[in-house]
């Protein structure tokens, strides 16, 4: 289990681990498609 409390940790774990940067960038993909919500990476 990896804990991710900041935006330094989550740019880190994005560029070492590619499954863990599919999963969070389709996450974020399928969030941005309702009004409310700004997400980027």
């Amino acid at each position: 289990m990896q804990i991710l409390q900041d935006a330094t940790s989550i740019q880190t774990a994005l560029a070492t681990q590619a499954e863990l940067a599919r999963l969070i960038t389709i996450h974020v993909e399928v969030l941005s498609e309702y009004q409310g919500y700004e997400l980027s990476l």
